[in-house]
This record gives structure tokens, sequence and C-alpha cells, in this order.
């Protein structure tokens, strides 16, 4: 059993291990795709649009029904109790991500593509990838107020069938390779993020999607990489992944510094 708590980012709260060295809880799951806003970004806009700030990649994803994409929506919704014991039940909004895909359930995460820089005075740029932002429209519309940094990072994985027919590897992929119908498993954290009035609202903040079932998607040439982050795929995980959240059981009678998160189904 772990410990959790609600770590204060700026403006924002973000869901961390609770330990020696806190770290930022990064998740993940299965579903197929039902909607998505995935680049290459092609539109040009002007850095003096109000809309720049708001700009983000999103997916939405569906179970089916499944009892384990049941299982991870009702630990969603434990961890948005547990956010209200740092902020109160007044101040945070209901769940949002949470939805619906004709009759089925479905999950909503995304992740902008800047930060402003007044809460990120330190931070290092990272640049666009020519698959993000081919023509440069990102770079040219963040101006001087906003930055594109780690934290607005996704990547993009497919995993790879081996010879021998039984283990699996992950590769780096494009986002252009993704379409509605595809089976693929994401990573996530959670963040409650700023509202008016002093409210706040709980989200997915999507850091990468792996490509399971590529039935749906193009076939191009892809490099393999060994993953050494926190958001990717250790060798140790290769050729078995795992609903994560859906074994979550978050404690919602811990104290209000920390929650616990227990196994309490294997999923594969």
């Amino acid at each position: 059993m772990s410990n959790y708590v609600a770590v204060k980012a700026g403006s924002a709260w973000i869901l961390a291990t609770n330990g020696d060295a806190q770290e930022e809880f990064v998740t993940s799951f299965q579903g197929i795709i039902s909607k998505m806003n995935l680049p290459p970004f092609t539109e040009k806009i002007s850095p003096n649009s109000v809309h720049v700030k708001h700009l983000r990649q999103s997916l939405t994803v569906t179970g089916l029904n499944t009892a384990t994409f049941q299982t991870v929506s009702e630990n969603i919704g434990a961890v948005h109790h547990f956010f209200k014991r740092f902020i109160g039940k007044d101040a945070l909004q209901d769940i949002t991500a949470i939805g619906q895909f004709e009759e089925y359930m479905s999950i909503d995460m995304g992740n902008r593509y800047f930060t402003p820089r007044r809460d990120a005075p330190l931070a290092t740029e990272t640049p666009f990838s020519a698959d993000v932002d081919p023509h440069g429209y990102l770079m040219n519309a963040a101006g001087t107020t906003l930055i594109h940094m780690e934290e607005n990072e996704v990547y993009y994985y497919e995993r790879i069938l081996e010879e021998n027919g039984t283990d699996y590897r992950f590769v780096t992929t494009k986002p252009i390779m993704f379409c509605n119908g595809d089976i693929v498993e994401v990573q996530v954290s959670f963040a409650l993020l700023p509202l008016r009035e002093k409210k706040f609202k709980l989200s997915l903040i999507l850091r990468s999607i792996s490509l399971l079932d590529a039935t749906y998607s193009q076939a191009t040439p892809r490099k393999a990489v060994t993953l050494k982050r926190r958001v990717g795929y250790a060798d140790e995980e290769i050729g078995e992944t795992r609903a994560k959240l859906g074994k979550m059981d978050i404690d919602t009678q811990a104290s209000t510094s920390s929650g616990n998160v227990q196994d309490t189904e294997n999923l594969d």
C-alpha cells in the first residue's frame, strides 16, 4: 500500500506519491478511442488570440461498459473524493472527465500545448517536434507570455509483437498514426485546475498514448527506443501492459495529508 498526497503547484493541485521524494503520480489504463484531437497542428493562429493559452491535444476513450473500465471510472471518482479533503467539497466541481459515448461510458483527458511563463519562471523551453508542429504555427503563437515545456509534452508509442510471438516491445510512433476505433493504453496524471470564483475541476492530464491494436493505422517505419523515464515503459513492463488505474483502491478513510492505493484486481 502506497501513500498519496495532494501537492500545491502554482495555482493547481497535483496528485503525488508521498514519500522521501515526492513525485507526480502517473497511472495507465486501456480503452478504445472514441474521439480525439491530436497533432499535427495545422491551423495558423495569432499570438494575440485569446484562444492560444487554451490550445490542447485531447483524447476520449471508452471501455464499452466492461467491468475493468467501470473500475477505472470508480477510482477516478475516488481520486475526486480524495481531493475534496484538501480544498473542500464546495470548491470542487463535479466530475466532468467521465462522460458518455453513445450508450457507453467514456473518459476524457488532455494536455495543453502551453504553460503561462508566470507560472513557470524557471522552466526550460522544450521545442515542438515536426510531428506536432510541422509548420511552426504553435511555436510562433507562443509569443512572450507562453512556454511549451516538458509538462506539456505527450509521448506516442506503439506496442510491437516480437518474432518469438510472445514478447512485446514499445517503439515511438507519430500522433498522426492514431485513429478512432484504435485500442490504446494511456498514461495520465491527476490535477485540480483553477476555475472562476475560486472553484477547481479535476482533470486527467494526458502523458502518453500507446497503440495496442494498429488495425486502423497506416504502417510506417518506426524507430525503437529504450524507455527510461517516468512516463513510458520500462524494460520489465514490456510484454505485459496493465490497466493500472483499474487496480487502484483509494482509501477514502485516510488522513487529510495522504491517500492509499491498493491493488485489487489484475487486468491484462
